[in-house]
């Protein structure tokens, strides 16, 4: 997962109106963070980056500014340096025990080891948000194809909230999706069937279950009446369905 700083479209412009205050000013901290966003949002990460290590230079405890500069400098290949500009916004923030700081940093600049290795650490010591911390190890886990792992993850974020892991993260989904990368294909489909118990309007449940039950369980009837409730629910997705399904076998579901 990479987060950009902006959206905005790059101006034509050379430098933000604020750079002449600046350098009138090299002594106001404020100024120097307002010329960070603004190099920001014109794309110039470099300048950007400048001007955010002036103001944790004179203001070390500024979290907005360290997580900018780490993820400016991450934009910039600079990952080490990302790295640490990220663990020292998070040491700073009280609100997010420790280990789940570094863990969400490791995840921004996608070291997903790392960021397992961390989520494990903060889940073994009790750490506040622990459903939390376990969906996202089991995310984690799985971009490592740890399957079978991330798989005891999403049930154990499950055992401990049912309703919260649900509705907040869709687990039961998320668990669907590992089961039948497992070869579990009928409590793959018991988990998608599940997952729109809780998010009805969720069709990527339906659509694999009509896969599942058609080219897995092999039960085409149970296949044709998932793709109408898909179809019901979202006529372009059933569309492409039916396109991948006529590309591997030449059928097209009613």
């Amino acid at each position: 997962m990479v987060l950009s700083i902006s959206s905005c479209v790059k101006a034509k412009y050379p430098a933000p109106p604020y750079v002449p205050a600046v350098r009138s000013h090299p002594d106001e901290i404020d100024m120097y963070y307002n010329l960070g966003i603004a190099y920001s949002v014109l794309k110039q990460d470099k300048e950007a980056v400048e001007a955010f290590q002036k103001v944790v230079t004179y203001k070390p405890d500024d979290i907005d500014a360290q997580f900018r500069l780490g993820l400016l400098l991450y934009n910039l290949d600079q990952q080490d340096k990302a790295v640490e500009a990220l663990k020292r916004a998070f040491r700073n923030d009280k609100i997010i025990s420790s280990h789940t700081r570094l863990g969400i940093a490791h995840i921004i600049l996608s070291r997903f080891s790392e960021a397992a290795e961390e989520l494990q650490k903060a889940y073994d010591n009790d750490e506040p948000h622990p459903i939390f911390i376990l969906v996202n190890l089991g995310n984690m886990l799985n971009n490592l194809n740890r399957i079978e792992e991330a798989t005891s993850k999403y049930n154990l974020a499950l055992q401990k909230n049912p309703k919260y892991s649900a509705e907040k993260y869709n687990i039961y989904y998320l668990l669907g999706v590992n089961y039948n990368i497992l070869g579990r294909y009928q409590e793959a489909v018991d988990s998608f069937k599940k997952s729109i118990t809780f998010n009805p309007e969720f069709v990527e449940s339906y659509f694999n279950l009509v896969l599942l039950y058609y080219y897995k369980l092999k039960d085409y009837e149970a296949a044709e009446k998932q793709y109408i409730l898909l179809k019901n629910k979202n006529s372009i997705m059933a569309e492409k369905l039916n396109n991948i399904m006529i590309n591997i076998n030449s059928k097209r579901i009613p």
